[in-house]
C-alpha cells in the first residue's frame, strides 16, 4: 500500500508544477505494463479525481458565500473541472510514464501488477480515493486551524531576525 500512496503523492506533486521528467525512449512492453499499472491503480484517471475534490471544495465555500447561486453555475463549474483535469492528466501522460520508468524497473512494475491482482492489492486499489479524499479533509482542516498560528510565528521569526 505504501507504493499506492507514493505513486499518489507523486501524482500530485507533479500537478502542482513539479519539474517535467525528461522524455526517454522506453521498451514497449514496459510502457505497455506501466500503463497497465497506472490504470489499474487510477493513476490514469486521477484527473477526474482530482476535479472533483477540487470542485466539491471550491463549490462548498462558493455555496458558503453565495448560497444564491444558481445550480447551473456549479454545473458548469464541475464540468469545465473535469475536462480540464482530465485533459491535464491526458498531455502529461508520456511524462508520467517516463518518470515510472525512471524510478521502477520493469520487474518492479511486473511485481506490482501481481500485488494489484490480489485480494488485498484490488483492495488497496478500491480504498486509496477514499483514504485521500478523507485525508485531505483531515490537512485541510489541520491547515485551518493551525496556518494562522504558523503565519504569526513565522511572521515573529522574520521580524526577530531583522527581515520584512
Amino acid at each position: 500500500m505504501r507504493t499506492t500512496v507514493a505513486r499518489f503523492i507523486l501524482v500530485l506533486a507533479l500537478l502542482s508544477a513539479a519539474p517535467i521528467a525528461q522524455a526517454q525512449t522506453i521498451d514497449p512492453a514496459f510502457r505497455a505494463d506501466i500503463e497497465k499499472l497506472m490504470n489499474v491503480t487510477g493513476a490514469a484517471s486521477l484527473g477526474a479525481q482530482m476535479a472533483s475534490m477540487v470542485s466539491d471544495s471550491m463549490l462548498k465555500q462558493l455555496q458558503a458565500k453565495r448560497p444564491d447561486v444558481p445550480q447551473r453555475m456549479i454545473d458548469i463549474v464541475q464540468e469545465v473541472l473535469k475536462s480540464e483535469f482530465t485533459n491535464a492528466m491526458d498531455s502529461m501522460m508520456p511524462e508520467l510514464i517516463a518518470l515510472y520508468a525512471k524510478h521502477l524497473t520493469h520487474d518492479d512494475v511486473k511485481g506490482m501488477l501481481a500485488f494489484y491482482d490480489t485480494p488485498v492489492g484490488r483492495k488497496a486499489v478500491a480504498v486509496m480515493p477514499i483514504l485521500a479524499r478523507e485525508g485531505g479533509a483531515i490537512g485541510r482542516a489541520w491547515g485551518q486551524a493551525n496556518l494562522p498560528r504558523i503565519g504569526e510565528t513565522l511572521q515573529k521569526r522574520l521580524q526577530a531576525e531583522g527581515l520584512k
